[in-house]
């Protein structure tokens, strides 16, 4: 979708482990193989939320010092891209299916590994050998400068915070919070799961938001040298809320997206994708930071812009929703409540008006075509501009009659698609717009030399067609689009 002399190093590894009414076990990570990895995928530009312009800063400062340390932050990246595809698991008779994302198995072995040579080892059960190989050699490469910057600045400070998140986790108000949102979610999990929460050292040296993330059963929390927990464990049970959410019953799962998939509200659509990030952040932003926080600094906190979440529609909506979630935990209410649906999407359009209409909002999660005769960096641009929560992508000939598959098993996936002037009627082959429509576009088209159209695929459900010649000009549109009103036929604003 490399070499180098190994000094041995004193390997910091904090673990506590706690249980929260038996359902799950939180263990507390603070390693320095972990922190070293995930910088490297942080400085070698790959698509992973992390503290990007900070941890650059550093590297530039401390690591990359000459040509041979930038040859080895290339090598990364380039093995990282080779292993970003997905495994699937299915056949063509098993309904179930599901799918291994190896770009992501890696980062969670350096999350795991105590130190370079069991990194290695589990490297050996994704990678083939000469690649495993090149992996450990450019951690090697960089250890030692690494190890003399964790000594001198993170070491210390890191320990002290991690053992404070663990004893804060285990707290009686925060852990019976835990518990009531372990409930709300009702989320399928083997009796005392590990939920491993792994703290990643941010050097304070820009002025930019920390990252949070939470991948599979691990939840990531960045934090800087003067943090105290009380500060980040809003951040830690939001991405822990992500975790609950993508592990609820798949008959609830089911069953709630029929609810907004059925609605006649037009506002269900886009209102469903912000659900699952406006939960985690009333929750964990909301309703956890205001258990550790005096009433007076979280009234100031609430009305500040973008103090829930860095991104306005997901802030407004956590916002909006706080009072009901509120009610959810208190009286011990599930998301499979009946009344769930209903009353989350009138507290949106109670807050958002017409602006939750936006095609920016119905396209959180989207289709995503791209015509591989405009190169450039079109997918990562997309999820940039239009802040994608997640989509499906096809990069390629739109001659290939599998490159809609995707488009055409979901009719009710909105969907933007990309492409040159001379494939406008590959679109129109496959019924996606008329060919009245390709000749206004290709009219357009001739005029102003970029075009953005916007047609309905289904009731309720959009196609956003960007018609360009380079990526450059295509994301120009799709800035267009990020800011754009619902809109019909061309958009000339």
């Amino acid at each position: 979708m490399l070499r180098i002399r190994f000094l041995p190093l004193l390997i910091i590894v904090l673990c506590a482990a706690f249980s929260v009414s038996a359902q799950f076990q939180v263990r507390v990570k603070f390693g320095e193989i972990a922190n070293l990895t995930y910088q490297l995928d942080c400085v070698a530009d790959l698509p992973i939320n992390c503290s990007r312009e900070n941890f650059r800063e550093l590297w530039k400062k401390e690591f990359l010092k000459n040509e041979a340390d930038r040859r080895m932050i290339k090598e990364w990246t380039r093995l990282r891209e080779f292993y970003s595809k997905g495994v699937q698991l299915s056949n063509e008779n098993d309904k179930n299916s599901a799918s291994i994302d190896l770009f992501d198995k890696i980062r969670i072995a350096g999350w795991q590994a105590n130190d370079a040579n069991d990194y290695a080892t589990r490297l050996d059960l994704l990678t083939i050998p000469s690649d495993r190989r090149m992996f450990e050699a450019v951690v090697r490469h960089f250890q030692p400068a690494f190890n003399r910057w964790w000594q001198r600045e993170a070491a210390k400070s890191g320990e002290v915070f991690a053992k404070q998140t663990e004893a804060l986790l285990r707290s009686a108000k925060i852990a019976e919070t835990m518990r009531r949102i372990f409930y709300f979610y009702q989320p399928i999990l083997p009796a005392d799961y590990e939920i491993s929460f792994n703290l990643f050292y941010l050097p304070d040296l820009v002025k930019e938001p920390s990252g949070g993330q939470q991948l599979e059963n691990y939840s990531l929390m960045e934090f800087r040298p003067k943090e105290r927990p009380e500060q980040r464990i809003d951040v830690a049970v939001h991405e822990l809320s992500h975790f609950f959410y993508d592990s609820i019953k798949p008959e609830s799962r089911v069953k709630l997206e029929k609810v907004f998939q059925s609605s006649t509200r037009a506002s269900a659509i886009p209102a469903y994708n912000l659900l699952n990030e406006a939960l985690a952040a009333a929750f964990g932003n909301g309703i956890v930071a205001r258990e550790v926080t005096p009433p007076a600094d979280f009234e100031e906190y609430v009305a500040s812009p973008g103090s829930f979440y860095n991104n306005p529609a997901i802030d407004r909506a956590a916002k909006a929703v706080l009072p009901l979630a509120d009610d959810w935990l208190k009286n011990q209410k599930t998301i499979d409540d009946a009344d769930f649906a209903a009353q989350y999407i009138a507290a949106l359009e109670k807050a958002f008006g017409e602006e939750l209409l936006a095609p920016k909002l119905y396209l959180s999660e989207m289709f995503l075509l791209i015509d591989a005769k405009l190169g450039g960096t079109i997918r990562r641009d997309a999820r940039r501009i239009l802040e994608a929560a997640s989509f499906y992508s096809n990069e390629g000939d739109l001659a290939d009659e599998n490159i809609f598959d995707e488009y055409e098993n979901q009719p009710r996936l909105n969907a933007l698609l990309i492409v040159r002037p001379e494939s406008v009627s590959k679109l129109v082959a496959r019924k996606i717009i008329s060919a009245a429509q390709a000749q206004q576009v290709q009219t357009e088209f001739q005029s102003k030399k970029s075009v953005l159209f916007g047609t309905t695929r289904a009731p309720l459900t959009y196609v956003y067609i960007i018609v360009a010649e380079d990526a450059a000009a295509a994301s120009k549109s799709m800035e267009k689009l990020a800011r754009a009103k619902q809109f019909q036929g061309i958009y000339d604003k």
